[in-house]
């Protein structure tokens, strides 16, 4: 039996949201980064309690007015800033996998009002499971760049978050208006009573406000005109084909290999 749509929208959602929950885990260890930004779990509690779609513009405001792109002055050397360590970047690989894909999977598979609000505080899981990690692989002990680590972790959530996206559109990729009503919320209010229908426009305005913010806010990732425009360009064929997520975990992909370069240069 298919998912009610609700359900398999959140499904979705869940599937390809990996920069709401990567994202902020790896920009609060790197070196020389804002204090504003150096606490994850509070911009992920405000997720869950005011909705990713109201979070993340206040989130990436405040990443571009600290100064975030990682080589700005700020704390840490300047042969290290934007950098992050090898125990670090493990950390954020297990807080992430223990504290956010293994319970929103439960949460799916078992489909359970408890399961579900024991799910809620999740941003907590991934900070408990991201300081345990470190406790075992301090970084005083494990202080080389973790930079390899971290592009796997991109990766891997570039691989998951297409292959959802791609799994999700390709049975609906002829029919517009089966895509228009899978992604695309109303403009007006609606007037039904069916409480199911109100969720599912609620989480389709909270996925495009959350995922247009990010996709605006890594644009200031480029360092001139040439790059904003390529940038463009992989947002405009990208987000059709491989989805919202896939296309940002893309850029910052990119962003990646070129703060390495500029520490090495």
């Amino acid at each position: 039996m298919a998912m009610p749509l609700p359900l398999s929208f959140l499904a979705y959602f869940i599937g390809v949201g990996f920069p709401f929950v990567v994202l902020p885990a790896v920009e609060a260890c790197r070196d020389g980064r804002s204090p504003l930004i150096a606490y994850p779990a509070i911009w992920g509690l405000l997720t869950q309690a005011m909705s990713v779609g109201a979070t993340m513009p206040i989130y990436w405001l405040v990443f571009i007015l600290s100064r975030g792109r990682g080589l700005s002055k700020g704390a840490g050397s300047t042969n290290t800033r934007g950098t992050i360590t090898q125990a670090h970047a493990e950390a954020i690989v297990f807080g992430v996998l223990i504290g956010a894909i293994v319970p929103s999977i439960s949460m799916l598979i078992l489909n359970d009002p408890t399961i579900t609000a024991i799910w809620q505080p999740y941003p907590i899981y991934v900070s408990l499971a991201h300081a345990l990690h470190l406790f075992f692989r301090p970084p005083s002990q494990h202080p080389q760049s973790g930079y390899l680590t971290i592009r796997t972790l991109y990766l891997g959530c570039f691989i998951i978050a297409s292959s959802v996206h791609i799994s999700t559109i390709w049975p609906i990729k002829n029919d517009l208006a089966a895509i228009k009503s899978m992604f695309l919320p109303s403009l007006i209010p609606l007037n039904v009573s069916d409480v199911s229908l109100q969720t599912l426009d609620f989480l389709k305005w909270d996925f495009v406000l959350g995922f247009v913010s990010t996709a605006l806010a890594t644009l200031w990732f480029a360092q001139d005109w040439i790059q904003l425009f390529k940038m463009v360009v992989w947002y405009t064929m990208a987000i059709p084909l491989v989805g919202f997520g896939a296309a940002v975990m893309g850029v910052v992909l990119w962003r990646e290999q070129f703060l390495i370069n500029h520490i090495h240069r």
